[in-house]
């Protein structure tokens, strides 16, 4: 519905308040809707800014949208976990997690199950979840190249992100190191999706081992669509990371890091 599709973009340029009316008006125009309804609901729960959070009416409009997927659907369950913590009802939240997680499909990736098992250790510490990452300091993924299958890259750091040979993409031997990705940087990449463990929102290494042949200027090394993404520069590496900048014709929206790191060769 357009007014779903209306709060979903206000939120993500942090227009709280144009956010919370499109997400009610969406509620508003099909109380029949579950979806409509676990999406205010999820918003008035882990809402970034405390003042659009409401505890109770998330609860409220999280258990109608439960009600009317028969309480089978695991997104809809977890969102009513949240909204439980949000009300400061962690004892309920902690048990509606557990129940949304027994509602996964057996083909729900690891990684989807592991930030599942964090928002229940969260709330069994006693703390609302507004949408921070819970992952910190864990591996996400691991590619190393050795053990690719046809054009499937496994992910070996157990949450089975694995990655798409794409384009002209393939593996050669490198005599130092072994089998290694070889692109020619025309339409060839490796597609490792879109899981939302790749949404880190704080501090992240991305370490890999690059050998380029020419110069690489504004060529992507690793990235997550706009969000961020390590790039060759000139003779150098760049780690860049897209902002919402409030007037952004005129304002300066670059992070500039000053601490150069090398091998000195």
């Amino acid at each position: 519905m357009r007014f779903a599709a209306r709060a979903q973009a206000y939120e993500q340029r942090s227009e709280y308040g144009r956010a919370v009316h499109a997400y009610e008006s969406a509620a508003a125009a099909a109380p029949w809707h579950a979806e409509m309804l676990d999406q205010l609901a999820r918003f008035q729960a882990t809402c970034s800014q405390a003042e659009f959070r409401n505890g109770t009416k998330a609860v409220e409009n999280a258990t109608k949208a439960c009600e009317l997927s028969q309480r089978d659907n695991s997104g809809h369950i977890d969102t009513l976990a949240a909204a439980y913590a949000e009300a400061g009802r962690f004892e309920q939240a902690a048990k509606w997690q557990r129940q949304a997680m027994t509602k996964l499909s057996a083909e729900t990736r690891p990684g989807r199950r592991a930030d599942c098992e964090a928002r229940l250790r969260l709330y069994q510490e006693g703390q609302s979840y507004h949408g921070q990452y819970l992952l910190t300091g864990r591996l996400i993924a691991r590619y190393n190249f050795d053990e690719v299958r046809g054009k499937t890259v496994p992910d070996s750091s157990g949450h089975e992100i694995n990655g798409t040979l794409v384009g002209d993409a393939r593996i050669v031997d490198d005599p130092v190191r072994g089998k290694v990705l070889e692109l020619d940087g025309d339409g060839d990449w490796v597609d490792c999706g879109n899981d939302p463990l790749f949404g880190m929102t704080e501090a992240m290494t991305v370490s890999g081992w690059i050998k380029v042949t020419e110069p690489f200027n504004w060529r992507t090394v690793i990235a997550k669509g706009t969000s961020w993404k390590l790039q060759g520069w000139t003779n150098t590496l760049k780690f860049v990371c897209g902002l919402n900048v409030p007037g952004d014709i005129g304002v300066d929206s670059g992070v500039l890091g000053r601490k150069s790191i090398n091998d000195g060769r």
